[in-house]
């Protein structure tokens, strides 16, 4: 079974869960989805999703926890931080499997 744990941002309990192999598989091919479907629009949300913080993608976040993408436009950075650290403790494969992918793949494929 996969692991979860809840932790408490300013008042708000929310749930951070292990990916599963499945989960990792849709992040992969929603990637290469979103590369192939590129307008303004989708470039500018892709700069923000995976530029806004250093080690994931706000997404990512979204994949990993029961924060919906409206929620998590009220995140300030150092709230975020706290989610991050609980992912990278639940999902420590996927971070590395991230740092693989963005070590070969131009820095600009992703935001270009």
């Amino acid at each position: 079974m996969r692991k979860e744990d809840k932790i408490n941002i300013n008042g708000k309990v929310t749930t951070v869960k292990e990916m599963t192999v499945g989960d990792v598989r849709h992040w992969m091919m929603d990637m290469i989805a979103r590369e192939k479907s590129k307008d303004e629009q989708s470039s500018i949300d892709l700069v923000i999703d995976q530029g806004f913080l250093q080690e994931i993608g706000l997404s990512d976040i979204i994949r990993m926890t029961d924060i919906t993408r409206c929620q998590l436009d009220h995140f300030a950075p150092s709230e975020l931080m706290v989610v991050v650290e609980k992912c990278k403790e639940l999902n420590p494969d996927f971070f590395g499997l991230r740092k693989k992918l963005l070590g070969v793949v131009p820095k600009n494929a992703l935001i270009g």
